[in-house]
């Protein structure tokens, strides 16, 4: 950068702004600092989730499912249509609740997938 250019730059932000403009400025940089930290994380190899889906949200296959989540019917009896495939854990998988299971009859017994 010459020396004219850095006297118009220095004189630009040394100079008195109205608050609008000192306003516009603040968000600009808010903006780009918040676009900055987002590719930061990338590029710290943080991955996003990329639209995984979690246990029970519907799924046509297992690849749109998050983990080792599997895309099948869901265990049914209670909570969902049983024509409707949901990500869901596998039998002798670890479960929190057996609607969480895959299959009809599938529980969720001292913490894994079981049939009943």
């Amino acid at each position: 950068m010459d020396s004219t250019r850095f006297d118009v730059l220095a004189r630009r932000l040394s100079g008195t702004d109205t608050r609008r403009g000192v306003f516009k400025t603040l968000a600009a940089a808010g903006l780009g600092l918040g676009l900055g930290a987002a590719g930061l994380g990338e590029a710290l190899g943080k991955k996003k989730s990329k639209g995984k889906k979690d246990v029970t949200a519907r799924c046509k296959k297992s690849e749109e499912c998050s983990g080792k989540l599997v895309c099948q019917k869901a265990n049914s009896q209670n909570y969902y249509d049983e024509t409707v495939k949901r990500c869901c854990i596998e039998e002798g998988d670890p479960c929190d609740q057996g609607y969480e299971c895959c299959g009809v009859d599938v529980i969720c017994n001292g913490g894994y997938c079981q049939s009943a």
